[in-house]
């Protein structure tokens, strides 16, 4: 099973975005952002990260990093660019009711880079870059694993997009087609549970919050499915219980 998110942009600062972006607020709104997560095996968590931009201009400023093979590997800093997140906790091993204050961040960039991090309560221990998540009993650092994807449409490649075009048949002509422009990108990735540590997964998942940070130019957005005021992914109180 799947669990969908619907991500809400941060209202903080908005207007300013708008400005320097030179687009109305009411545009910025109209950006969608979908995150599919499911358990497909009982330590492999799939994410798949969409979003769907409403016009030209913001496509035209997006960045979007194009795939690069070569640059799978673990990277830090990566929020400062486009970047798909999600944090994971699990329930605390000794209580039925008390979640763990320990928790994960997972960092991914489109053109494949990425970073784990672990944490033993909130932002800590409080350093730049922050810890990163080693696999269990091993001193080689957790990864995440890729899905390569088809396109479901017909795209149009261009050097910084992906354009897909949905084609619907006019009433007067059934030959006759008219072409719609949806600016749509798309990311997956599967992470291996049995990496983390085991006391912070001993009762399952217990909470999830994937969130993402888009970048139009040099003006960052902020998405999560419930926001703190200022943005703060952190913040528990604003995750989601994952339901597998």
């Amino acid at each position: 099973m799947s669990q969908r998110f619907k991500l809400q942009l941060a209202m903080d600062g908005l207007s300013i975005a708008a400005r320097q972006l030179s687009i109305s607020v009411e545009q910025l709104h109209l950006i969608q952002v979908m995150v599919d997560i499911s358990l497909i095996q009982p330590s492999t968590l799939a994410l798949t990260y969409q979003i769907r931009l409403p016009n030209r201009r913001l496509a035209s400023l997006f960045d979007w990093p194009q795939w690069q093979p070569d640059q799978v590997k673990f990277i830090d800093y990566l929020w400062e660019q486009t970047c798909l997140e999600c944090f994971i906790t699990g329930a605390n091993p000794s209580s039925d009711i008390d979640q763990t204050t320990h928790y994960i961040e997972i960092n991914a960039s489109p053109n494949g880079r990425y970073a784990l991090y672990q944490f033993a309560d909130y932002r800590q221990p409080d350093c730049m870059p922050p810890v990163p998540l080693y696999k269990a009993n091993s001193d080689e650092q957790a990864s995440i694993n890729w899905i390569a994807h088809l396109p479901l449409n017909r795209f149009l490649n261009t050097s910084s997009l992906n354009v897909a075009h949905r084609a619907t048949s006019t009433p007067n002509s059934l030959s006759a087609l008219m072409f719609t422009a949806v600016y749509d990108y798309k990311r997956s990735f599967t992470i291996d549970l049995d990496q983390l540590p085991r006391s912070l997964l001993a009762k399952g998942i217990e909470q999830l919050h994937p969130c993402v940070i888009l970048y139009f130019d040099s003006v960052a957005l902020y998405f999560a499915a419930k926001h703190a005021s200022p943005p703060d992914f952190h913040q528990k109180h604003y995750w989601t219980n994952f339901k597998p």
